[in-house]
């Protein structure tokens, strides 16, 4: 599926295909976020449509854009000129794998994790007390609102919901335990939701001990949602988006990450990141070079450094593309795709040039 993107933000045009394994990189403030957000919204319309009868791509979109500001919370007035269409060949919308169920996990995702339960609990308390008084409470709290944009909101139902979700089971829980016990590595415990609908961390060093969200560290908060959607929701054709998903995590972690990610793509959910890791596009550069079977070399350093068949990656799985400023638009920005091969990984100047130029100021500090 083919998406363009026209008048968002800081992104004047971007073209770009939705794939099994879809990375957007580049620097900040050029439209990675807009770009994720915009393709989350979409999708999720997409699937509400459906519902409701509308099965032409053109159509869909259409009703899209006119609804942009809203997965952004934006004034209307800044969308006014934006636009979201889509391709896929035929013109119609008859194979739901085009258009997958998407999970989203935004970079607001600690803070929706942390606070959600402490903000209800707070404005139903709110509730009560003016229910004691003269005051309206629906006339006090309409006049204050708290909008967010869409991926956050669905970020904070997801948490508020836990209770419910976690009754259901994914495709792994049932057919790919391993997929789990892989992601239990990366967090070093794992998750439950107790009798009141918080959620505990127990590490694997300690299982006895159960700590609240505000007593785990930043990792555990980050990882929150990916965890309990593996678990309780994933299922084949899916969707999974995450905003950064190095956020809080150490180097050796960002690569079982990436390995993770892997994993699940030829598990068949399909996985959309934006990342400013170099560790990340490291890892999947080396899942790229070593899918080489008959090349003996290769398959014995995979196996001593355990790589698993099941994590190896083919560059038409990839769609990685940068953000870059506009050539023909000053100030504004567009994606440009990256050179992808079995021969050579992604090709990333983006990161790059950037190690490039730390080498050289090390190299003439030591050196002169």
């Amino acid at each position: 599926m083919e998406i363009t993107l026209k008048q968002l933000g800081p992104i004047k045009r971007a073209d770009f295909e939705l794939g099994d394994f879809t990375i957007i990189c580049g620097r900040n403030n050029t439209g990675k976020t807009y770009v994720t957000y915009a393709t989350y919204g979409f999708l999720d319309y997409w699937q509400r449509s459906n519902d409701a009868g509308i099965s032409d791509a053109d159509e869909v979109a259409s009703g899209f854009t006119k609804k942009l500001s809203s997965v952004f919370s934006g004034d209307k007035k800044a969308f006014e000129n934006s636009s979201f269409s889509v391709h896929i060949g035929s013109g119609a919308l008859t194979a739901l794998p085009l258009f997958p169920k998407p999970f989203i996990v935004s970079a607001e995702r600690t803070g929706a994790a942390l606070f959600q339960r402490e903000v209800d609990f707070t404005r139903s308390r709110i509730i009560d007390l003016l229910k004691e008084s003269n005051i309206n409470p629906k006339e006090l709290l309409g006049r204050f609102t708290a909008d967010y944009p869409l991926p956050v909101k669905h970020n904070i139902d997801f948490v508020r919901d836990l209770p419910n979700i976690i009754k259901q089971e994914s495709l792994f829980a049932k057919q790919y335990p391993e997929i789990l016990r892989r992601f239990d590595d990366i967090l070093g415990g794992n998750y439950s939701v107790n009798q009141a609908g918080g959620i505990e961390y127990a590490p694997h060093h300690n299982p006895a001990v159960r700590l609240s969200l505000a007593e785990s560290s930043s990792t555990v908060r980050s990882l929150v949602n990916i965890g309990f959607y593996l678990r309780h929701l994933a299922q084949p054709g899916d969707l999974l988006m995450v905003d950064e998903p190095e956020l809080n995590l150490h180097p050796q972690n960002q690569r079982k990450v990436a390995r993770l990610f892997a994993m699940l793509v030829n598990h068949g959910i399909r996985v959309f990141i934006t990342t400013h890791s170099d560790y990340i596009i490291r890892e999947l550069n080396t899942l790229l070079l070593l899918d080489k079977p008959d090349d003996e070399r290769l398959r014995a350093l995979a196996t001593r450094e355990g790589y698993q068949q099941g994590e190896l990656l083919k560059p038409a799985q990839l769609s990685v593309y940068m953000t870059a400023e506009d050539p023909d638009a000053a100030g504004f920005y567009t994606l440009i795709p990256a050179s992808v091969s079995v021969n050579n990984g992604i090709a990333l100047s983006s990161f790059d040039d950037t190690i490039a130029d730390m080498n050289r100021i090390q190299d003439e500090i030591i050196w002169g």
